[in-house]
């Protein structure tokens, strides 16, 4: 099999598995590797409104030089954009949250056909697209076939090569994965493809932009499927934790743990015991915040 056909079927898994199609997903992939889109995963945050009041927030971070197409979907669909405090060339699209326009975030982000305007919406939509330059990059939602994408060489390491299961652990579904945990995060992400050693599950997460998954978690044996759908989640897992874990209580039970901070009520052996019982518990609590927030997941 050639390497342009074993991206093409890391592809199609992935797009099976996120209920998008392969022309979609390579349109994403296209998109954020040059740069002309790159929108997060939409995530749901309470804030407080023009008046004060507690409301709910639908937040989608996405560059400064967003299509003007898109921008004027967004605007039309009751979002607004706030630039980043500290890099001006990334900001958040927020708006406050109903379903509407969290269906029409979520379809941006796939980069599908996103849902349809109300008649405010579009006499609005026309209106700012008026007002923006000429703009000649492609909508993100645009319908036109990606030409010659899933033809370019060079994308999958010498792994693929050999058998269809290790399109598993290439570099192209690395990047793809890396580019997923982006949007995601609102924030560069990279992904790393490895099998562990003895005695590790092969998940883990620096906390400062680089997560490792393992390719194989079923063991070579397993169907790619298989593999594919445990390794997607136990990287989300991971980004769960970057998310919504509290780093600075973390961070006081590693310190209890190594008696750097004194509770004598734990006794030597349940300081010891610690990281490991907090850690079960938040994994349950961190994991139904991400299938609260993250639909999909």
């Amino acid at each position: 099999m050639s390497c342009e056909a074993h991206r093409e079927k890391a592809l199609q898994s992935i797009a099976a598995q996120s209920g998008s199609d392969a022309v979609q997903l390579e349109r994403v992939f296209q998109a954020g590797k040059n740069g002309s889109v790159g929108l997060g995963y939409p995530s749901v945050a309470w804030d407080q409104n023009s008046s004060g009041k507690a409301r709910r927030f639908l937040h989608v971070g996405a560059p400064a030089n967003l299509s003007n197409e898109m921008k004027a979907q967004f605007l039309a669909r009751g979002f607004e954009f706030v630039p980043g405090l500290r890099d001006k060339s990334q900001g958040v699209w927020r708006g406050l949250y109903n379903k509407n326009r969290k269906m029409f975030a979520l379809d941006a982000f796939r980069s599908a056909e996103l849902p349809p305007m109300s008649k405010a919406e579009e006499r609005k939509y026309q209106s700012f697209l008026k007002k923006f330059p000429a703009d000649h990059t492609t909508p993100s939602n645009s319908n036109q076939p990606v030409t010659n994408s899933l033809a370019e060489k060079g994308e999958l390491d010498e792994l693929a090569r050999t058998t269809g299961e290790s399109v598993l652990s290439s570099e192209a579904l690395a990047d793809i994965y890396s580019r997923m945990a982006t949007g995601l995060m609102g924030a560069p992400r990279r992904v790393i493809l490895e099998v562990p050693k003895m005695g590790s599950s092969g998940f883990a997460t620096d906390m400062k932009g680089t997560i490792w998954a393992h390719p194989y978690p079923l063991g070579l044996s397993a169907p790619a499927r298989n593999n594919m759908v445990v390794t997607r989640a136990g990287l989300e897992h991971e980004l769960g934790h970057e998310l919504y874990t509290p780093m600075g209580v973390w961070q006081r039970v590693l310190d209890v743990a190594e008696k750097k901070e004194n509770e004598k009520d734990l006794g030597e052996k349940g300081a010891g015991l610690l990281p490991h019982c907090f850690n079960i518990v938040e994994d349950g609590r961190m994991e139904r915040e991400i299938a609260l927030h993250n639909a999909g997941s």
